[in-house]
């Protein structure tokens, strides 16, 4: 009976099953109904479709970041441009987005890899949502293409922790420069951080649309309680289209997990950036330049800045300080420029604390070295021409410590003019290494000690400098430092020294034995306190010939010396005939002088050694003698004879009146330079030479 009655139970609990599954069934039908008569039907296949990444963008615009990777990537990305019959739509959760134009890319590395950008029609909440990708070709069957379960943040969640972009540095570069960014609240996820730029367009909401993107390579901890520094690449300028002279600005912002900051500007530079800041900067310089010899109304004014005038010599401590002067000018010049051209932020650049230690080396070297130099000056004579090697030599011997402070100078304004020109001058001028500044501090110190422990004796100057053979009893004067009485002087092969006139401390005299060879002369000053004080090449002996030569007559005259300085003259006169003649340069101290046809008599003989913009006057006693010749000239003389236009204005010798010279020859060419030495032909025509014979003919 049991068995019967559980029998009778299972079968009515079928029947119950069998009712509450057809209810089941009737009811999925009735809403399986209802739905697809409101919307498609979405069936799920398996996807082609890996979505990657999902990521804020900018949840302030919700617009979000879509990585994903896709087999037929090209024809996935012409069919979000539209260019396909497959279209595609996205759903964050139960809200729509839609695709942001021309914002797909397909990375270059992996050709199936694509990067684009949705924004969402509506705010979405935070927390964890499901991210669908469906495709359709109509709107009656759509497919699932790709699913994904993301976490959207909170943009309400900690206010005023926002990042802050506080300073760039630099403001401006070109492609591949590493810029800084410092500022607050970067977190602590590189991989959530990205770079932003856009350019100006009146079409956007903002006035500026995105161009390009970079993600950075460093962030820092926290400094100083809340700063941070992100550092990335500038990008290059194929980011901007068209092109540019030398700049265009940029407008740059991070997002820290779609969280955005705000702008700043960020100067994006060409290639040939530097070339036209160069420029600028050369042609400021110019201007300077310019003023400067407007004002002095003197071209090269160097030698009023690097000449010693108490030596005639090069100064090393000016050439130092002047250096210095020149390249930290152009410098600050260069970064000046570029930033205010570049930047327009209206800010002065900073002129480096370094760069200042630096010249207050050079100028203390320079202010203490022109008081010890007025003191004890070098050991050079005035007359002998300014060179270079003045720079790091004494005289005739090497100095050890100008040599060395001369070096660095050089090796110090190479290097640092490197650095400048490969550096960025929107970043300021390069430092100088504190070690690099103690080394020119030791070098600046061993030369001024070398000025202090220099020979106690220094002569400059020796007065009258050119003196004619066989010349007697002729004063020279001394002039320099350190002159003591009872000092004698011994000269070249003169075996008995020559007491001396002490007339004070910076000048002495004594008497010049005669003299028969020309050349120079070097002396020694003996003292019984130091060594002997040589002074080579200090004075010369110049000697004229020949004194006789037949009239009319295109002679040779012969004027020896130590060294002929160019432009050096010879001046023959009897009583208003006045011949100023300029002459060919020989080897061995000689200069060549040919006679223009004189006429007999006495001549007296003037040689005008050129000086500078002056003359050196020195007078042969002996004078030139021009006997009768019985041979009239057959040839014409090669002399140059000097123009009137080309006497000095200070000469005390004027040219008679071309009428009483019917011998000088007028007719030279205004391109005539003063300073050439090429002979000009005097040429007669056969009237001049009738005239001539009828001349001789009455003289004898």
């Amino acid at each position: 009976m049991l068995k019967k009655f559980m029998s009778n139970k299972l079968k009515v609990f079928k029947t119950i099953n069998s009712a509450l599954i057809s209810f089941c069934l009737l009811f999925f039908n009735l809403t399986n109904s209802k739905i697809n008569a409101e919307e498609p039907a979405k069936i799920s296949k398996p996807s082609q479709f890996v979505i990657e990444e999902f990521t804020p963008k900018d949840i302030s615009k919700d617009i979000y970041k879509i990585k994903i990777k896709v087999k037929k990537s090209g024809d996935f990305v012409e069919a979000l441009g539209g260019t396909k019959p497959k279209k595609y739509s996205f759903e964050i959760g139960t809200t729509k987005a839609i695709y942001i134009n021309n914002s797909a890319k397909t990375n270059l590395q992996d050709q199936n890899s694509v990067e684009f950008l949705i924004k969402t029609k509506q705010k979405i909440d935070s927390g964890l949502k499901i991210f669908n990708i469906y495709s359709y070709k109509n709107e009656d069957q759509i497919t699932l293409e790709a699913t994904k379960e993301i976490e959207v943040p909170n943009r309400n969640s900690s206010p005023g922790k926002q990042p802050f972009i506080q300073v760039l540095n630099p403001e401006a570069g070109k492609g591949s420069d590493t810029i800084t960014i410092i500022g607050e609240n970067f977190g602590n996820d590189l991989d959530l951080i990205s770079v932003s730029f856009g350019e100006l367009n009146d079409k956007e909401e903002e006035g500026i649309i995105d161009v390009g993107e970079r993600k950075p390579f460093y962030l820092s901890p926290i400094l100083n309680g809340s700063t941070q520094e992100l550092k990335f690449n500038m990008p290059s300028t194929k980011i901007i289209p068209g092109t540019f002279l030398f700049k265009q600005n940029l407008y740059l912002r991070i997002f820290v997990n779609g969280r955005p900051s705000d702008y700043k500007k960020l100067v994006i530079l060409s290639d040939y950036w530097k070339l036209w800041m160069l420029g600028f900067t050369i042609a400021l310089i110019s201007l300077l330049h310019i003023f400067i010899v407007k004002i002095l109304k003197k071209k090269n004014y160097l030698s009023l800045l690097l000449i010693d005038k108490a030596t005639n010599t090069y100064s090393l401590s000016r050439f130092q300080a002047f250096s210095w002067t020149v390249l930290l000018l152009g410098g600050y010049f260069y970064i000046t420029i570029s930033s205010g051209v570049l930047l327009g932020n209206g800010i002065i650049p900073e002129f480096n604390p370094s760069l200042i230690g630096l010249l207050s080396i050079s100028y203390g070297g320079l202010i203490t070295a022109h008081s010890l130099g007025s003191k004890k000056p070098k050991n050079e004579i005035l007359k002998t021409p300014p060179l270079l090697n003045n720079l790091f030599s004494s005289g005739e011997s090497i100095d050890l410590p100008r040599l060395q402070l001369f070096s660095f100078t050089i090796v110090g304004i190479i290097i640092y003019m490197y650095n400048l020109l490969n550096s960025n001058p929107l970043a300021g001028l390069p430092d100088i290494p504190s070690s690099f500044l103690g080394l020119l501090g030791v070098s600046q110190t061993g030369y001024i000690t070398g000025k202090f422990v220099s020979d106690k004796i220094v002569i400059n100057q020796i007065k009258p400098y050119y003196i004619p053979v066989n010349q007697k009893n002729v004063r020279l004067h001394i002039l320099g430092a350190g002159f003591v009485q009872n000092m004698k002087i011994l000269i070249d092969d003169i075996n008995e020294p020559i007491n001396i006139d002490f007339i004070n401390s910076n000048a002495i005299s004594f008497l010049l034995p005669e003299r028969t060879n020309p050349g120079f002369i070097s002396i020694n000053i003996l003292h019984n306190d130091f060594a002997p004080i040589l002074t080579e090449n200090c004075l010369e002996i110049i000697s004229f010939e020949p004194t006789k030569i037949p009239s009319f007559d295109n002679s040779s005259l012969i004027v020896t010396a130590g060294k002929i300085p160019p432009g050096t003259e010879l001046v023959l006169q009897k009583e208003d005939e006045v011949y100023r003649l300029r002459g060919n340069l020989l080897p061995e101290g000689k200069i060549d002088f040919k006679s223009p046809n004189l006429p007999p008599g006495n001549y007296s003989v003037t040689i005008h050694f050129k000086n500078e913009n002056n003359f050196d006057k020195v007078k042969i006693n002996s004078g030139l003698e021009v006997y009768t010749s019985q041979n009239l000239p057959s040839n014409v003389s090669s002399q140059t004879i000097i123009k009137e236009e080309d006497i000095n204005e200070e000469d005390e010798l004027d040219l008679p009146d071309k009428t009483e010279m019917p011998w000088y020859q007028s007719g030279f060419s205004e391109e005539d330079d003063e300073e050439d030495n090429t002979q000009v032909a005097i040429e007669l025509d056969d009237q001049m030479e009738a005239e001539l014979n009828v001349s001789e003919i009455v003289r004898a």
